[in-house]
């Protein structure tokens, strides 16, 4: 056993000696090794291809997502001439790639300081990253996958990686504590719209303490032809979170940008302020802030001036949102413009849609101009800026839609509205503009912008509606207009009178119309910079009411009238119905416009007392109405208005001329008036008035209104009509003809001397003055005579006569004359006839008087007619029996008596007065030198009968001069123009077989023995 152990000892002892000799011998083998090897390092880098491979291999497996290749590694070593030192990896070529393959970066060399222990452990465990003059490429990218967010986060993750401290592989980075880059050049690709951007002076300072607290800063200077971009980065964090905030700028992107992109749009300083986190998140994010400060942004042709700009957005992989942004536009002359505030968001994709919210405290109408670009919907905006005048648009809220990378807008990308005020708006050249217009403005999503207006005024009209301008995307624009308009007439015609309509009237004063209208309004007005009338299409429909219209005539009006009217550029088109002279009337309107001719036509039943109100003659108008139909139109220096009206139903009639027409019998009448003479009948064209015995027929010429026929009865004549002058004047009328009968006229005047006094009553038709010149003159009707020519001057109005100057022609210069005055209730009349014989024959008073020269002299009021008719030298061809035997009583009167055929007398006198057709005598008186008589009592000139008494005096020259002794002579003859002899006598009855009665017993009495004893005449027969 011991012998065993002894053994074991020495076999043991062997082992170990052996042991000890062969581990020596290795050990002196790696100690030659590791002086060969640092030895080479000492002498320059040694390349290492394996290395290159394993160390890109290891960065790629830290970094997912990111594909690293190492050209080549190689190490070094300053050995112990520095007192000792880290190794040094050198490495050249590094190109880093995308997920896409796509190489995102490229450096040329990159010194790296590897810890030696760690090395020969077999772990890559860097200490400082340092690199000098290294040539960095990026190539940027907006759109998923890698997406605005994608440099950043990856950043972010690798100082995440580097502040933890990790261990991924054979990548050990807990000790690394500096990474520095000093005259970097850093190219960035273009990609879109950004250009290439160069740096020739990055730098990049990086320090880690133990623990993972870190802090780091970088800048380069990148060019773009002259433009400079400055860029600052800072890095903080600790425990493996903090932030990296970058700066970039002050720049303009309309210089930097590549042509047609719209950021050239943008002539601002801009500077973009960038922050992201530091670590490995879900959602990565990037803070983007951009401000600029003054400067303005390009559209169409002009600029939209900008005081400056503050936004804040946040970028991942997808897309940029923008979470509040303020551009606060520049006013004129310094003055602070409106604030606009933008949100929304910006997908990162394609041509990169964009989304945005935009809000504007207000603008002003004024300043439309300096925020709506030139050339920006230039047709629309030349309308808008030159048209609106003045307002205040707040409260504005917008979305829109559109491509930011073409900056294109999709139809109906745009919508929104905002709150006017006190808008006016020129809506066409010389047309009355729109005032205190408010309401809202709303873009529509299908590329339109609808204007919605509460409130405004046109001209003195309230105003309400809607315009909605469409295609705002495209050239061209057109505004559709939906309006209520409210007001007074005058002020909706005084409209229509101005542009664009020009509605004219020339004798119709439409200014002076009153009433209420109700309107509405459907235009559409293409937005072009030269509008004219035939652009438009617009129609207006309004319901007028109460209206009060003067017309052109008679001093008329329309009254409570209420009316349809429609307008549009070419037509205007009225009709409706009130009451003229107190008449219903319906009546239409028709005009060509702008400018054209205007036609009223107005229908009615007329009655007498429109008629007369008219100022129409209705002297002859009895009963009945009248189809009346009166046509105005309008012309050159005057209106002209034709009046028809249908006489069929109506009951005519004019006594004095022994005419009647009865309803049912056919009539019509017409006349055509100018309206440009004075008065309402002044300019009077032609007239024509038909029925069963009428006929007026007459038409001006040469300035004068000739009547080519006059027939009323048995008038017949011609001559000329002179309307008046002014309203109230007199038509003059001028008529010749062959045979004047006025033999209706005196019967009707016989027929009413007596009547009642009645009270004053007004003009039954329009005052005039007759000349009137004819061969021959009837006073009564056939079998009595003619009378030859007669003059006269006459004057009345309507169916009264006033006034009357008539001379008669009786013989070889003999004119009889008659003079007629009326004058308050007083009447006048004085005749005067050379041939008292053949005027009374005329008048068919008697046919027995021969001769004699006439005198009358009457008056009339009240109902009564008091006068005195004197005749002198004239003889009674057809006198009693008993009267030729009393003058032969006496020797005196013999000769006389059988001289010639009746009774001659010296001389007439008979006061009388007349009461109805009663005329009284009171003391009439008729003598000769041969026989005289007396008469009292009364004649019935209806009832035809004589209630007469009087006296008789044979030898009147002698029998009378008693009786005119003075102081005595009232003895012998008692009664005026009696004598000492005269007999009694009685005519009581009719006119064809009256009972006379003589007393002859008083003819023997001497005067005053007469009246003592009371012979007078015998009493009278008790009438029946």
């Amino acid at each position: 056993m011991r012998r065993r152990l002894r053994q074991a000892g020495r076999v043991a002892g062997h082992v170990g000696h052996h042991g000890a000799r062969l581990a020596g011998t290795l050990v002196l083998v790696a100690l030659l090794l590791l002086g060969g090897a640092a030895w080479r390092l000492g002498q320059g880098p040694v390349d290492l291809p394996p290395l290159a491979a394993r160390i890109g291999a290891a960065v790629s497996a830290a970094e997912p997502g990111l594909t690293v290749t190492v050209g080549r590694a190689g190490l070094a070593w300053e050995g112990f001439r520095r007192g000792g030192a880290p190794i040094d990896l050198r490495l050249a070529d590094i190109a880093i790639r995308n997920r896409s393959g796509v190489v995102a970066a490229r450096i040329s060399t990159l010194r790296v300081t590897l810890s030696l222990a760690a090395l020969i452990k077999g772990a890559i465990t860097p200490i400082r990253i340092i690199a000098h003059d290294p040539a960095i490429v990026l190539r940027p990218a907006l759109q998923a996958p890698g997406g605005l967010a994608a440099p950043p986060e990856a950043v972010g993750e690798l100082l995440a990686l580097i502040s933890q401290s990790p261990r991924t592989g054979l990548l050990d980075l807990s000790a690394l504590r500096a990474i520095r880059i000093a005259d970097a050049h850093v190219a960035i690709e273009p990609v879109g719209a950004l250009p290439e951007l160069v740096a020739t002076d990055g730098a990049l300072v990086f320090t880690r303490h133990p623990g993972g607290r870190m802090g780091g800063a970088a800048s380069a200077d990148f060019h773009n032809g002259g433009e400079v971009i400055p860029l600052g980065l800072t890095i903080a964090g600790d425990a493996g979170a903090g932030r990296v905030t970058a700066l970039l700028g002050p720049f303009d992107p309309g210089r930097l940008m590549k042509p047609g992109s719209p950021f050239t749009a943008v002539d601002l300083p801009v500077m973009l302020a960038a922050s992201w986190p530091v670590g490995r998140f879900t959602t990565p994010e990037l803070d983007l802030g951009v401000s600029a400060a003054a400067g303005g942004i390009a559209a169409g042709t002009g600029q939209v001036p900008i005081a400056g700009l503050q936004a804040h957005a946040v970028a991942t992989r997808n897309e940029v949102l923008l979470s509040d942004a303020r551009i606060d536009l520049a006013g004129p002359n310094g003055t602070a413009g409106p604030a606009v505030r933008l949100r929304g968001q910006i997908a990162l994709r394609g041509a990169l849609p964009a989304a945005i919210d935009a809000t504007v405290d207000q603008v002003s109408a004024t300043d439309l101009t300096r925020y709506w670009p030139q050339g920006l919907l230039r047709d629309a905006r030349h309308y808008v800026t030159r048209h609106i005048k003045a307002g205040v648009a707040r409260d504005g809220r917008f979305h829109a839609v559109f491509d930011l990378a073409t900056g294109k807008l999709a139809p109906g990308a745009v919508t929104g509205e905002f709150a006017a005020s006190g808008v006016t708006l020129d809506w066409f050249p010389g047309a009355p503009a729109m005032t205190a217009l408010a309401g809202k403005l709303h873009f529509a999503a299908d590329d339109s912008l609808d204007i919605d207006a509460t409130a405004g005024r046109l001209d003195g009209l309230a105003l309400r509606g809607n315009m909605r301008i469409t295609t705002l995307s495209r050239h061209d624009q057109t505004a559709t207009i939906g309006a209520h308009a409210t007001g007074g007439l005058a002020d909706a015609l005084g409209l229509l009178r101005k542009p664009p309509l020009r509605l004219k009237t020339t004798a119709l004063k439409l200014d002076r119309a009153t009433g209420q209208m109700a309107a509405t309004i459907h235009a559409s007005v293409p937005l072009k910079r030269r509008l004219a009338l035939a652009d438009i299409a617009i129609r207006a429909d309004a319901a007028l009411t109460a209206v009060h219209l003067p017309l052109p005539f008679a001093g008329l009006a329309l009254e409570d009238g209420s009316a349809a009217l429609e307008v549009d550029p070419h037509h205007l088109a009225l009709h409706g119905n009130g009451r003229v002279a107190a008449t219903a009337t319906r009546f239409t309107a028709a005009m060509t416009l702008p400018g054209g001719p205007l036609t009223l036509e107005a229908k009615a039943n007329a009655t007498r007392l429109a008629l007369a109100r008219m100022g129409l003659p209705v002297a002859a108008w009895r009963s009945g109405a009248a189809p009346l139909t009166v046509t105005y139109r309008d012309q050159a220096g005057g209106g002209v208005l034709e009046i028809g009206a249908d006489l069929t139903g109506a009951t005519l009639a004019a006594p004095a001329f022994g005419w009647h027409k009865a309803a049912g019998q056919p009539g019509r009448a017409t006349l055509r008036i100018g309206l440009s003479g004075g008065g309402p009948f002044g300019g009077l064209e032609a007239a024509h008035v038909e029925a069963p015995g009428l006929l007026f027929d007459g038409v001006r010429r040469a300035g004068r209104f000739a009547v080519a026929m006059a027939r009323l009865g048995q008038l017949r004549a011609r001559g000329s009509v002179a309307p008046p002058a002014r309203l109230g004047a007199p038509w003059r009328i001028s008529l010749s003809g062959g045979t004047l009968d006025l033999s209706a006229l005196i019967a009707q005047a016989r027929a009413q001397a007596g009547t009642a006094a009645a009270a004053p009553r007004p003009a039954s038709g329009p005052v005039w003055a007759l000349n009137g010149a004819f061969a021959q003159l009837r006073l009564h009707a056939a079998p009595a005579p003619l009378l030859g020519a007669t003059q006269l001057a006459a004057t009345g109005d309507g169916d009264r006569l006033t006034g009357l100057e008539a001379t008669l022609a009786q013989g070889p210069r003999q004119t009889g004359r008659l003079t007629y005055r009326r004058a308050g209730g007083l009447t006048r009349i004085r005749l005067d006839a050379p041939d008292a014989g053949a005027l009374l024959a005329a008048t068919g008073a008697t046919g027995g008087v021969n001769g004699g020269t006439l005198t009358l002299d009457a008056t009339r009021q009240g109902g009564l007619t008091k006068g005195r008719l004197g005749i002198d030298d004239f003889r009674l061809t057809e006198v009693p029996v008993m009267a030729k035997v009393l003058q032969a009583l006496t020797i005196y009167g013999m000769p006389a008596a059988t001289s010639g055929p009746g009774l001659a007398f010296t001389r007439l006198v008979a006061p009388f007065t007349m009461s109805g057709e009663v005329v009284t005598l009171g003391g009439a008186r008729a003598w000769s030198p041969s026989l005289g008589f007396t008469t009292t009592g009364q004649i019935d000139l209806a009832r035809k009968r004589y209630d007469l008494s009087g006296t008789i005096v044979p030898a009147y020259a002698l029998n009378t001069l008693p009786g005119r002794i003075p102081l005595i002579g009232r003895l012998f003859s008692p009664e005026k123009g009696g004598g000492l002899f005269a007999a009694r006598y009685t005519v009581v009855g009719p006119f064809g077989a009256p009972r006379v009665v003589v007393n002859p017993v008083s003819a023997l009495a001497p005067g005053f023995i007469r009246d003592l004893f009371g012979i007078g005449p015998p009493e009278a027969p008790a009438k029946p």
